[in-house]
């Protein structure tokens, strides 16, 4: 009878899965040991990319809400107008029919034109 010998070799691996914006310490430890004062430049330069970002983001909301602001206001400006071309139309005795139909596209078309524009901008962010 052969006589067998068996060899066990086992191994245990260990590790971790990070994700963030900046390293975990102990990594932050590691470059510091590589290169001092290496973690502090990570730090400040995430630091100052996240200040970037949301500089951007504000202006783009700023600029969002000035256009809308913009928007509105011609609306009420088309519909003033209109309604008052109507009003004097109707005064001199112009056909009720045109008067009404100037009334209700200059009411309508720009608040129509706003709800539009607002479905589409919404959609598209």
């Amino acid at each position: 009878m052969e006589q067998v010998r068996a060899t066990i070799h086992e191994e245990i691996h260990a590790g971790y899965k990070y994700r963030g914006p900046i390293p975990l310490p102990q990594e932050l430890k590691r470059y510091d040991d590589v290169m001092p004062g290496l973690s502090k430049h990570i730090i400040e330069n995430w630091q100052n990319q996240s200040q970037h970002r949301q500089s951007i983001e504000q202006e783009v909301l700023s600029r969002n809400e000035r256009r809308k602001d913009r928007s509105r206001l011609h609306a009420l400006i088309i519909a003033l107008v209109g309604m008052g071309l109507a009003a004097v139309l109707a005064a001199i005795g112009a056909s009720p029919l045109v008067a009404g139909i100037i009334a209700v596209i200059s009411v309508g078309g720009p608040a129509s034109a706003v709800m539009i524009s607002s479905f589409f901008g919404s959609r598209s962010s």
